[in-house]
């Protein structure tokens, strides 16, 4: 569904905006330099202390409170108490108004283009079961000519263009003009909780193809659907140690945590229950069942947990990453279903945070060793053992007082990603052949391999070094 196209060079100029409480384009642009920055980074962000607006505005912290205040005597920003912190909010004045400002800025983070997107929401977002939920994709054509965009959901992504009402979409712009295109999704009631992942994929293959296509990867975070109402009769469970998207329990990879489920059988009838986990590879987590009369009333068996009317039993699951699990947070949705009434399914999560290994092997082979006139050829080896992805740099140094070479890299710059490898041509080249003695075996010239990581991530300290004859 698209919706009316607005004109650029106009933003931020209609008299006929509400005046009432909230930031407008207008008001942005007459902004103070300082009110200014901090407005254009928190229109990013749902909420921030005044740590982060510190540390992101190069402003310190007594600064950036005083302009914070003076944006909400304005109505520009809300001050709000989340679990005794103080954080802050913007406070935009409308729908269409916080679609002009987005635009602003996108327009000065994305110079040169000739198309800027503003997918909202962006990257990650949280529904339940049986709910729907709107992406708006606003469009902006900065070049010299008119242009057919195609705006749709890859069709890589098969469930979630299901779910979408209309996945394709086509505008057409003229220069200096925007759009907005506005998917409609329906969440099924039944869709299991877990993240599922997308693509938007924004294309002018007539106009713009050199551009085009431009794709965002989205992920849909799917919550369990709220029961309007509880009986008494229904079971319950408790997990233990409890986890929340703020405070994940930390885990190695290769580490073994044991989390335990207490189930409280409500009902009147003897009933059975089985636990799972769908959202994580089975070779991540295990369930144990209790053997044995180990609680008043109890009754089980090795693969069901038996209870009595009224009793409680304990069901542990335990979570075992793999060494090579990809350090970032996981969710794990737990089910827990009874054999009474298949259809009634009590659901959970178990938030895990997989700690960074940095372990990364660097080699340095000597393909060419010995030279008259030519360079020396050597080759960098980069292994990345750890679960992170390592974005490094890699030069070479000389040993020797003299500086008798020129080093080339190529390339000088690698992405390495976990459990993989990336190899770096050196050519090393004398640069000084008079000083090559006449007699002998040759002068050896001493170097080192030296690593930056974009990323500040830990590095080896003993790196590898060749020499040169």
């Amino acid at each position: 569904m698209a919706r009316k196209q607005s004109d650029l060079g106009s933003l931020g100029t209609d008299s006929s905006t509400e005046q009432g409480g909230g930031l407008r384009p207008s008001d942005l642009i007459d902004l103070p330099e300082s009110q200014q920055k901090i407005a254009q980074w928190m229109l990013n962000q749902p909420e921030c202390t005044l740590t982060e607006v510190a540390a992101n505005t190069d402003m310190d912290e007594g600064d950036a409170l005083i302009t914070l205040y003076e944006l909400m005597e304005q109505g520009f920003v809300q001050e709000i108490e989340v679990e005794g912190e103080t954080r802050y909010r913007l406070r935009l004045a409308s729908r269409e108004g916080s679609k002009q400002i987005s635009q602003t800025i996108q327009q000065i983070l994305a110079p040169g283009k000739p198309l800027a997107v503003i997918p909202n929401p962006s990257g990650t977002h949280t529904v339940m079961a049986g709910s729907s939920f709107e992406l708006c994709v606003t469009v902006s054509n900065k070049g010299n000519q008119s242009a057919l965009i195609d705006i749709y959901i890859d069709e890589v992504s098969q469930l979630l263009r299901q779910w979408c009402e209309s996945p394709y979409e086509r505008i057409a712009l003229s220069p200096n003009s925007t759009s907005e295109v506005v998917f409609q999704f329906q969440v099924p009631p039944q869709t299991v909780p877990g993240n599922y992942t997308y693509l938007l994929v924004v294309d002018a293959p007539q106009h713009y193809p050199e551009d085009t296509p431009i794709r965002y990867s989205q992920r849909l975070q799917v919550l369990p659907a709220i029961e309007d109402a509880v009986r008494v009769s229904d079971a319950t469970l408790t997990v233990s140690p409890a986890s929340s998207s703020r405070n994940a329990i930390a885990i190695q990879p290769g580490q073994l945590l044991q989390v335990s489920v207490l189930v409280d059988n409500r009902s009147n009838r003897v009933d059975r229950f089985w636990l799972s986990c769908s959202d994580l590879e089975e070779g991540w987590w295990g369930v144990r069942y209790p053997e044995g009369l180990q609680l008043p009333g109890l009754v089980t068996t090795a693969d069901g947990l038996d209870l009595n009317p009224g009793a409680k039993g304990e069901i542990l699951l335990f979570f075992n990453p793999p060494l090579n699990a990809v350090a970032g947070n996981y969710i794990a949705t737990l089910r827990l279903q009874s054999a009474n009434n298949p259809d009634f399914v009590l659901l959970d999560a178990v938030y895990l945070q997989i700690l960074p290994v940095y372990l990364l092997n660097v080699e340095l082979r000597t393909l060419l060793g010995r030279v008259r006139r030519l360079a020396g050829v050597f080759e960098v080896r980069l292994t990345n053992d750890g679960n992170t992805a390592r974005e490094l740099v890699v030069y070479a140094t000389s040993l020797d007082e003299d500086e008798l070479c020129t080093y080339t890299l190529e390339p000088n710059q690698v992405r390495v990603l976990p459990g993989s490898d990336a190899n770096v041509g050196l050519q090393v080249k004398p640069t000084k052949w008079w000083c090559r003695p006449l007699y002998g075996g040759g002068r050896p010239i001493n170097f080192a391999v030296g690593l930056e990581d974009r990323q500040q991530m830990p590095l080896p300290k003993d790196l590898p070094q060749g020499t040169l004859v």
